[in-house]
């Protein structure tokens, strides 16, 4: 039956009040005492349509891997941890307490996910039972509720939304499952993730919700929960993007340099890359279900979906597009074929790549240098890659430099792209500028260099010249295998200089930022000396 449960309040805990159901057995005639039950939580599932959140047909699911604590009812004291099963179940024995709480985290035990409230001092989400007399009961499921009252239409959540950190929980445990279950042997970093109530689509102090939007700042996983503006705990996919960003840059590398951005935008390839790879990868998790959804608005009741099996190619399809590489990373691992699709590698050969090759390679991370390494580590299966990739508007990939590819995006300053450099030489590049907020991760503002070392040291410099003005400004940062090694942005117009020490016969990487807010042919010198 459901039991209304004891309401007390503990500062570890931002969730104290949770309700359950309960069954009798007969007391146990010894001095110790066992417990054991099912532990689940509300979930809201999208609508048909994926275009909003439907609060007619809220389901349970089952707390996965969650850290469990029994603790004396009187004396508050530890009597024994553990975690929840992969259904949910939980088990105790041997427990002298003869009346006992539980304590439910929105936490995993392994790998360590914590779900934390950034408006409350980071606190760890959780629940707390009222006591359990193990004299009468050893039996205690615990289901954790929405919070959510009436319908869709004209409802509300009009008690505390306690199953929102656990279905962020159960997304992740989804994901990491089905990692280990292609390669057991991965070790995955903590993980912290940011949810409240007060998140909300603003810029600001994150400790008072003001976090932008649900990302990844580097470090943690920020997750928006205002409702009636936008929340994001049941948007299934969005959590796993955003956990996607998490395994890129834990486990694989990143060189994305983030910033705003949409299908059709033509953007810098690492940042393309980055949120292509993210939005692949919540399909592949979360697989069979391939529709990303975002959800929005009054009860959340607004939304947008994209189905990845049956998605086509954006406005500007291409190797700087984010929805190519979405289509493209989907497609090379799954099981349904179509006219452009024969290959399946599952998520095996995806996360060798991504563990091996991407995180060492010379060039910056982007879909060339991905590509390159898969057909070289999937040989046989090279061509119906090519297949793919050929699909989606992108020359057949002959390496991670992205030579001889062809889309320029609408801009022929825009190839090649990377442009060779040599020591004791210089080479003109023409810029375009119409540098903004908004275009700072775009591809017209980002130009790539390479060069190889003599073992010497050197001076990378970039020169700008012509055009009308003062705004001529670069940026010049250079790399070896992702790793900055220096970067100048000193002057308006002349001459930026990073002097680094090379390795003979080792590649090392240069980006220009091009900087002029004005929009308009210029040239920047560039020159290794």
């Amino acid at each position: 039956m459901k039991k209304n449960l004891h309401i007390i309040l503990i500062s570890l805990f931002s969730l104290t009040v949770i309700s359950c159901s309960r069954s009798s057995s007969s007391s146990t005639t010894t001095t110790t005492y066992s417990l054991e039950g099912t532990l689940t939580y509300d979930y809201v599932p999208a609508t048909s349509s994926y275009g909003a959140l439907d609060y007619n047909n809220i389901t349970t699911k089952p707390i996965r891997g969650a850290k469990i604590k029994l603790i004396d009812s009187l004396t508050g004291s530890t009597l024994a941890t553990v975690a929840s099963s992969s259904s949910g179940t939980y088990s105790f024995s041997g427990i002298s307490s003869s009346s006992v709480k539980l304590v439910i985290y929105a936490q995993m035990v392994t790998p360590t996910v914590i779900i934390e409230d950034n408006t409350n001092s980071d606190a760890v989400y959780a629940g707390i039972t009222a006591a359990i007399n193990l004299e009468t009961d050893n039996s205690f499921d615990v289901n954790i509720p929405s919070g959510w009252s009436g319908s869709a239409a004209s409802g509300s959540y009009s008690s505390p939304r306690m199953a929102a950190p656990f279905a962020i929980l159960d997304d992740i445990y989804t994901s990491v499952a089905k990692f280990l279950s292609a390669r057991p042997s991965i070790s995955f970093p903590e993980l912290k993730v940011n949810w409240s109530i007060d998140n909300i689509a603003s810029s600001g102090d994150k400790s008072e919700g003001n976090i932008g939007t649900s990302h990844w700042d580097g470090s943690e996983l920020y997750i928006l929960g205002k409702a009636d503006s936008d929340t994001d705990e049941y948007d299934t996919h969005v959590i796993v993007h955003e956990w996607g960003h998490y395994f890129e840059t834990s486990l694989s590398r990143s060189d994305s340099i983030g910033g705003s951005h949409s299908g059709g935008d033509v953007l810098d390839p690492r940042v393309a890359f980055g949120e292509g790879w993210g939005t692949a990868l919540s399909a592949m998790m979360l697989y069979p279900n391939v529709t990303y959804f975002d959800t929005y608005g009054t009860r959340q009741q607004s939304g947008f979906a994209n189905n990845l099996e049956s998605g086509s190619n954006s406005s500007n399809p291409g190797w700087f597009s984010e929805a190519s590489v979405y289509l493209i990373l989907f497609d090379l691992f799954d099981s349904d074929s179509d006219t452009n699709d024969t290959v399946s590698l599952g998520i095996g050969p995806l996360y060798d790549v991504m563990v091996g090759e991407q995180k060492t390679t010379s060039s910056f991370t982007t879909l060339f240098s991905f590509i390159s390494a898969l057909k070289t580590a999937n040989s046989s299966s090279a061509t119906a890659i090519d297949t793919v990739v050929n699909a989606r508007g992108i020359t057949t990939i002959a390496d991670a430099w992205g030579t001889g590819e062809s889309q320029n995006g609408g801009l022929s300053t825009n190839l090649p792209v990377y442009n060779t450099l040599t020591v004791g030489n210089s080479l003109n590049v023409t810029l375009v500028g119409g540098y903004s907020s908004s275009t700072r991760n775009k591809l017209s503002n980002n130009r790539y260099f390479k060069f190889t070392g003599n073992g010497s040291t050197v001076a990378v410099t970039a020169q700008t010249s012509g055009g009308s003005g003062d705004d001529r400004d670069v940026a010049l940062l250079v790399y070896k295998d992702g790793v900055l090694l220096g970067s100048s942005d000193t002057l308006y117009v002349g001459t930026e200089t990073v002097s680094i020490s090379t390795v003979s016969g080792t590649i090392y990487t240069t980006w220009v930022i091009d900087y002029n807010p004005t929009s308009e042919n210029y040239t920047v010198t560039m020159g290794v000396n």
